[in-house]
């Protein structure tokens, strides 16, 4: 009976090693969650109707949710890490653009390399969150 208890206890640590250090496997998914939602409302910003400080503010909310994410993916962590350096990326490219034109430029180029990153983490963790 107490080897069946330490087997059941060393099963569910490997199986939540894949996603996590201290967190939970369904932390890591919820936070995936949230910055699939912030990503997704980072491509629904339109710089001509909706300003600068949309586009400012969304980057924010992502580099946040990517922040969190990382605190609950130990495994995972290159793949967040290339998360985050492509948004920071955007973010700086955003930022040392001019016109409001530049910007939108810049943000069509720089969420390409967001949406591979993120493809990339989302392919490495998918059989954690389904």
């Amino acid at each position: 009976m107490r080897s069946l208890a330490v087997l059941a206890l060393v099963t569910a640590a490997l199986v939540g090693s894949s996603c996590s250090s201290d967190d939970s496997p369904n932390t890591f998914c919820e936070n995936r969650a949230e910055l699939a939602g912030a990503i997704q409302d980072l491509r629904d910003v339109n710089v001509a109707d909706d300003g600068v400080e949309a586009l400012d503010s969304q980057l924010t909310v992502v580099l946040a949710d990517v922040d969190t994410l990382e605190a609950s993916a130990a495994d995972l962590e290159p793949e967040v890490d290339a998360v985050k350096a492509s948004v920071e990326s955007l973010k700086t490219s955003v930022s040392e653009a001019g016109s409001v034109v530049e910007k939108a430029t810049a943000l069509t180029g720089g969420l390409a390399a967001v949406q591979s990153a993120w493809q990339a983490l989302t392919d490495a963790s998918d059989a954690d969150c389904d």
